[in-house]
């Protein structure tokens, strides 16, 4: 059972100083804190002070996570940051009225990752080739 002492701490990790913040941090911590919820769930504790205080980090870290994603140059991801980002971006646009401007430009968002995404595979197996040609 997580006392508030043990989530402020956990907060405290995860949210830590925001210039030691990276994506996989974040993801890290997050996966955390969606088996805490899970637990306490399990528990009955759902509802309870600790758990909506968990709730509040879960935000959070989603809120932050997004705002590092949308300011990382796709040249500059990794292929799994570039996935969740195609995730992030599939998930807003089931959000949106289809057709609007703020739909349409989150397509462009998404077709530019997929672009890399689609690249970088070709890269990868432009690579693969040439090692295996090479033995």
């Amino acid at each position: 059972m997580a006392t508030m002492e043990d989530v402020a701490r956990l907060r405290l990790e995860i949210l830590g100083d925001e210039a030691e913040q990276t994506v996989e941090s974040l993801n890290s911590g997050l996966k955390d804190v969606n088996s805490e919820l899970k637990l306490m769930e399990l528990n009955g504790e759902k509802g309870s002070e600790a758990w909506r205080e968990l709730k509040r980090v879960q935000k959070d870290i989603k809120d932050d996570l997004k705002e590092l994603n949308q300011n990382i140059d796709l040249n500059d991801m990794s292929w799994n940051q570039l996935n969740n980002r195609a995730r992030q971006l599939r998930g807003e646009l089931n959000n949106l009225t289809i057709g609007s401007e703020e739909w349409i430009a989150k397509l462009k968002q998404i077709s530019e990752v997929d672009t890399r995404i689609g690249d970088t595979r070709e890269e990868m197996k432009r690579l693969k080739g040439e090692g295996e040609s090479q033995e």
